[in-house]
């Protein structure tokens, strides 16, 4: 069951296709999911060569013996959609941009924190890879025939534009003709055209003459290191405020956070239009050198993006394409978004003067939906927005000091952390070390300053560098200090700056951390001075006085919270941001109010959350897209229930319908088998008014269970059958769906799970539909997620007797759906709860794991349920399976589980 395209012979003999065997969307969009492998036609063992998350195709080898091939770089599904001619050698390595749109700086509206449109969305495309005896590499874009003489393409055909090309020994070019009625050589020497055949419905042309064997490149890579689960590269920074984007605040750019996109391999429906993006998962932070440099290591063969980020840990830059290294490499660039052509060698940077820091997600990352309705997102809100209000666990943080749980307080910003954090700055590794000092500065008050002050001695020259980024944010001076008095008056005097913006920035979140009463009024005083400010600087100031808790603040705060709800945006282009300034006002209020607490914080937000009204009205008032806008959580709901949870409040209990509504639920939202945040939030949040159970018996009537000892409230029962906008070409979820989906989130007593089961098996008999498969994959994750040992049974009975997704029909290529049978699918979900239940199921887990007959979502699952109820006995089988098995998530998950026992 996978799609393969594209075969090339290579010239040391093997193969190099484009195949969904990668794991990213196997299940549909194979056009726009596809990465090269090869197969080795003497060992027979396929092979991944690329991994983007992206459509690479089209493989040709160049005069040099490197590969070229188009690259579709849908970065986050919709941030960037920009096609690119890209170059690596035949190992995979030293992957680069030979021709791209070459993007400049991005003009950025600081006022909304909105990008103009620079190159955005399919305004630039590159096809037809025509390697030239000469080493150059000729293309066809909208303006006709380029070389990668230039980075942007240089025009070598004047007027004539052809559909497709092909190179001949001598340099000339086989063209099919643009009506595709003629076949055409083309000589780029006198720009000449001699049509040689004509006949309707000519595709491609290949010329099928000798040519010069291109040599044979040694390959970089160990190929032992490649079949490893924990296999590294490293990434070199010159100097990353060595940019284009000088638009951006470049004074506050501190240091680099790094992601990894894993690919949703479960999908939500059967459509063509799915925009569902991948899992953002927090590799680490690393600080940038006083040279603006950095060095670290990272999991190689993964899809990893940057951010240059603030010392709030803010995003000012973010990187819109997927780069990773293979086993042992060691990429370098000058500068953030510089010149691609211009990577320097790794000498004298600050930065190389110790080793590199390990940033590879170590424990439990923080996870977010990486799903961008907009486009672009270079030096916009988006990715912050992501990464706390469409987060996965952020508000799962374990009770433990791991380094994966450092990171993850820095993101929260609880100033009750301190503590933890300063003790975790006496860690034994730099890794953890650097990681408490980075949270601090993202959360630290003066408890931190003397701590951080220590660490300036630290022996490994990036931990100390790591506090300095720290000390500097939260008092503005890099060497700290503990007269508040004078600390204070610095920063007030700094917020009185008028010619230098980032000066007063930094100096108001410096406040939020160490000011007094002084530093309060300052910031008070400031926000009356600059109501029409910009949007991040208002957000910062309104954010500091909710982390002073300064409770002379909150008539002001309510009266934005309040005046922003019913204000208009800027106008013009929504998905850029231009109408978020409001909305994100409202929000940040919220946000710090909640930090305020206190009876009459309580009842302002109450009175306020009914005045919200339909949720995807506030979505897409924050950069979205319209096909997405009950795609995500909105951020001012997610602020709103945040601040009343902060207070314990118990009050809203008429509130319930609305906030259920508030749910997301769209066929382009990517499903998770455990709840996000915004969803934990709804249930607790429903929970805590004392309205679950009157929702639950809601969910019950509509999925036409027999009523329990609650009645059944009519407001509720049509509360939770109303499923949010889905675009008219895309069929609406049916009350029952949308019942199934409440149901799985709000739940939280094992008392019902006896009657979800029934539910469940009497739509496990139903015949096929998507009705029947929303339900049975709600239902049955519900049933995990409660820990229903009861359920063991019945889960491994649909893995083991329940026709696979293969068996229901394949569509052949070149559909975008692989699978005929309905999404999504739920035999994933009991894979996964045999795993969460550690049921003792190994055979059916190896079972489902083996059979290709099932989707990869349902294998993948599988692979990693084997980490929980497998035994050491059961090693040799699970390493023999994972040592070629052909699809590249399910092997990962395999190793990590082999990994797991092993240990």
């Amino acid at each position: 069951p996978f799609h393969d395209y594209d075969p090339m012979k290579l010239p040391d003999g093997r193969i190099a296709f484009s195949s969904t065997r990668i794991g990213s969307r196997e299940e549909y969009h194979a056009k726009y999911a596809s990465s090269l492998h090869t197969y080795n036609p003497k060992s027979k063992k396929i092979r991944p060569l690329t991994y983007h998350i992206v459509a690479d195709r089209e493989p040709r080898v160049t005069a040099d013996g490197q590969l070229v091939f188009i690259r579709s770089d849908i970065f986050l599904d919709r941030a960037k959609v920009e096609v690119h001619l890209h170059q690596t050698r035949l190992d995979g390595t030293a992957g680069q941009v030979i021709i791209g749109p070459g993007r400049k700086g991005i003009r950025l509206d600081r006022d909304v924190a909105a990008e103009l449109p620079m190159n955005w969305l399919r305004e630039f495309g590159i096809g037809s890879p025509a390697p030239m005896p000469d080493g150059r590499v000729a293309a066809i874009n909208q303006r006709g025939l380029v070389t990668s003489a230039t980075a942007t393409g240089l025009p070598i055909g004047g007027r004539f534009l052809p559909f497709d090309l092909s190179p001949l020994p001598d340099g000339r070019l086989l063209c099919t003709a643009k009506g595709k009625n003629r076949i055409i050589v083309f000589d780029p020497k006198d720009k000449s055209q001699k049509a040689v055949f004509s006949m309707p419905g000519i595709h491609s042309v290949v010329h099928l003459g000798a040519r010069k064997k291109p040599s044979v490149m040694p390959s970089m890579v160990d190929p032992v290191a490649e079949r490893r689960i924990d296999k590294t590269g490293f990434l070199y920074c010159q100097n990353v405020l060595n940019t284009q984007h000088t638009a951006a605040d470049i004074k506050r750019i501190k240091a680099i956070r790094v992601y990894e996109g894993r690919p949703f391999t479960l999908e939500p429906t059967k459509t063509i239009y799915a925009h569902i993006g991948t899992i953002g998962v927090e590799l680490g932070t690393v600080p940038l050198a006083t040279d603006g440099s950095f060095y670290i290591e990272v999991p190689a063969d993964r899809p990893v993006a940057l951010q240059a980020i603030d010392g709030e840990g803010r995003a000012v830059i973010n990187e819109l394409s997927w780069i990773y290294t293979r086993p042992g490499e060691q990429r370098a660039c000058v500068g953030c978004h510089a010149p691609v052509d211009a990577a320097p060698k790794m000498t004298v940077a600050k930065a190389m003067r110790t080793k590199p820091l390990k940033l590879t997600g170590q424990g439990d990352p923080h996870r977010f939906r990486a799903n961008s309705g907009a486009v672009g997102g270079i030096v916009n809100l988006q990715l912050d927005k992501f990464r706390e209000v469409v987060g996965v666990n952020l508000m799962s943080v374990p009770n433990d000091t791991s380094l994966s749980t450092i990171r993850r307080l820095g993101i929260l910003r609880n100033r009750s952390s301190v503590p933890v954090l300063v003790k975790a700055l006496a860690g034994k590794s730099p890794e953890m070390r650097c990681a408490a000092a980075l949270s601090l500065s993202a959360c630290g008050n003066r408890d931190a300053v003397k701590p951080l002050m220590a660490l300036l001695k630290d022996n490994n020259t990036t931990v100390a560098r790591a506090a300095t980024v720290a000390l500097e944010h939260l008092t503005g001076n890099p060497e700290g200090g503990t007269d508040w008095a004078a600390i204070e008056k610095a920063l007030i005097e700094k917020v009185a700056v008028k010619d230098d913006q980032q000066v007063v920035h930094m100096a108001i979140e410096a406040l939020g951390h160490v000011g007094g009463d002084a530093g309060k009024k300052a910031i008070r005083d400031w926000l009356k001075s600059n109501p029409k400010g910009e949007l991040r600087m208002l957000m910062a100031a309104i954010r500091s006085l909710g982390y002073l808790q300064d409770r002379q603040a909150v008539p002001d705060l309510v009266a934005i919270m309040n005046a922003n709800l019913v204000k208009k945006g800027k106008g013009g282009f929504n998905q850029g941001g231009f109408n978020q300034k409001p909305t994100y006002l409202s929000a940040t209020a919220a946000e710090a109010l909640g930090r305020i607490g206190g009876p009459e914080v309580e009842k302002a937000i109450l009175a306020t959350l009914p005045k919200l009204g339909n949720f995807e009205k506030r979505v897409m008032q924050t950069g979205e897209h319209e096909w997405l806008r009950s795609a995500q959580a909105s951020p001012v709901y997610f602020r709103m229930l945040e601040a009343l949870e902060r207070m314990d409040s118990k009050a809203g209990a008429p509130l319930a319908g609305q906030i259920v509504k508030s749910i997301p639920s769209d066929k382009d939202r990517g499903l998770l088998y455990e709840l996000d945040t915004y969803e934990k939030l709804v249930g607790r949040t429903v929970k805590r008014i004392g309205r679950m159970d009157d929702v639950v018996e809601a969910c019950f009537a509509v999925l036409g269970e027999k009523p329990g000892k609650t009645k059944v409230d009519a407001a509720l029962k049509a509360a939770v059958s109303k499923a949010p906008h889905n675009q008219k070409h895309i069929r609406k979820h049916s009350a029952q769906a949308r019942a199934s989906q409440v149901l799985s989130i709000v739940c939280m007593d094992l008392k019902y799970a006896d009657r979800i089961r029934t539910v469940l098996k009497k739509y496990r008999a139903d015949k096929p539909s998507e009705t029947r498969a929303w339900a049975c994959f709600m239902l049955t994750r519900t049933l995990g997620r409660l820990g229903d040992t009861g359920s063991i049974d019945l889960f491994a009975e649909m893995l083991d007797k329940d026709p696979t997704e293969t068996a229901l029909g394949l569509n052949p290529p070149p559909a975008h759906i692989i699978y005929k049978a309905w999404r999504p699918f739920y035999r994933p979900a009991a894979a996964w709860s045999l795993g969460r239940l550690k049921a003792k199921k190994t055979a059916t887990l190896i079972n489902a794991v083996k059979d290709l007959g099932n989707a990869s979502s349902t294998r993948q699952q599988a692979a990693i349920a084997l980490g929980e109820v497998a035994d050491k006995t059961d090693l040799p089988e699970l390493k023999k399976i994972a040592e070629e098995y052909p699809e590249l998530m399910t092997r990962r998950s395999l190793l990590k589980s082999i990994e797991k026992l092993s240990e």
